[in-house]
């Protein structure tokens, strides 16, 4: 397999959705000022996880940072919510907020009752010997344990409570229903796991392009084209909690193509014709990340991954007639070995937008394989697709 420039276009694809992961932090949303009004913008944070982190509002051409103790809150909009209320200087996402609320600040929880101060969780103690060893902390629950107990349902799962975000989150919305308190869980609408699958059909353009010595490989044509059907399956998953644009995809997509040359060779008064005949018969199983780039009526997600694809009942056949002295001879042979698996590069962009019962739209894609495994002859297969998508909601 010629991996090098492979993995080179791969990367490339993978680099250019995590840069724009990297700019996703500016969102549309409002900041709460200690005046209390509230100013709506495109919201970012300058120096998010350190105490004191600024944030960036931009109003029309007007951009405005503020310093956490100059606002009371930040709202993103249909995502999170940021108050400077919990700790002093810093801006601290509201998890879920009632008689008993839940906070995050980075990879840190905090938790509160009314009437009680607020208390972080710490699962895990590091020793302060010299083996800083790493234990255990389960003194955390014993806060659950105190705050808790007028709730039988929520007293019996603090034993197996895990300091993991989606854990707390249910037991601390179960505790606040279990005492009739009001609360309000953000993000609530956004869950933990999606999962979508989807039909595609269309028409894929190929191009076999072969590097090799024509003293080796007189029969050979250096391009052959094809237009043939596409059909695949594509299967999405997510985590909108988590975020909600980069998804993860796999696929199975079926391909038949069939190319052909002729080649006529004259020297002094001997003719040889070339007639080479390629039948490539495919099922690949992509694997891509995926970064949704647009969202509105129209959705835009951008992928990129690898492809290893699988090639059944291919050949390339070779029939070969020589004329000489009126003498006519012919062979048929193998022109070449086609490989039975290979990995390449896959990238491309959905397009798609919501309807009542379903999603369509269409697949642009691009995929790349190496097809022969002879040492002097170097054959790549490029794919570009169009395909036209139904995919559940």
């Amino acid at each position: 397999m010629r991996v090098t420039k492979q993995l080179s276009f791969f990367f490339i694809l993978l680099l250019a959705p995590m840069v724009l992961l990297a700019q996703a932090k500016s969102k549309p949303g409002f900041v709460i000022l200690n005046s209390n009004d509230t100013i709506r913008g495109i919201i970012s944070f300058i120096n998010e996880g350190k105490i004191g982190e600024e944030l960036r509002v931009s109003l029309n051409e007007k951009t405005i940072d503020l310093k956490p103790n100059e606002v009371l809150g930040v709202g993103i909009d249909g995502d999170k919510f940021y108050s400077t209320q919990i700790i002093e200087n810093l801006l601290v996402e509201v998890v879920v907020e009632g008689l008993v609320s839940l906070y995050r600040h980075n990879n840190e929880f905090y938790v509160k009752k009314i009437g009680y101060n607020l208390h972080k969780l710490e699962p895990e103690i590091v020793d302060g010997d010299k083996s800083l060893q790493v234990r255990k902390n389960t003194r955390w629950k014993g806060i659950f344990n105190l705050w808790c107990n007028d709730c039988p349902s929520s007293v019996s799962a603090i034993a197996s409570l895990q300091a993991k975000e989606k854990e707390l989150i249910a037991f601390i919305v179960n505790y606040n229903r279990c005492v009739n308190a009001e609360y309000k869980e953000f993000r609530a609408e956004k869950k933990w796991f999606t999962f979508k699958a989807g039909l595609y059909f269309g028409f894929s353009q190929t191009q076999i392009n072969s590097k090799f010595s024509e003293t080796v490989f007189p029969y050979l044509s250096r391009k052959y084209t094809s237009a043939d059907p596409t059909l695949g399956i594509l299967f999405a998953f997510s985590s909108p909690r988590i975020s909600d644009r980069v998804s993860f995809q796999t696929e199975l997509i079926y391909n038949a193509a069939k190319y052909y040359s002729f080649i006529e060779v004259q020297k002094y008064n001997r003719v040889q014709y070339f007639q080479t005949d390629i039948t490539l018969i495919s099922l690949s199983l992509p694997l891509s990340i995926g970064y949704k780039l647009l969202e509105g009526k129209w959705e835009t997600t951008l992928f990129a991954g690898i492809s290893p694809s699988y090639n059944f009942n291919s050949n390339a056949t070779l029939f070969s007639e020589e004329v000489e002295n009126n003498l006519v001879t012919s062979y048929l042979s193998n022109a070449f070995n086609i490989l039975a698996i290979d990995i390449g590069p896959r990238g491309g962009a959905v397009i798609k937008r919501d309807f009542n019962l379903f999603s369509a739209g269409i697949i642009l894609s691009f995929q790349s394989n190496a097809i022969d495994n002879t040492f002097e002859l170097s054959s790549m297969l490029n794919r570009f697709s169009v395909s036209i998508l139904i995919q559940n909601k």
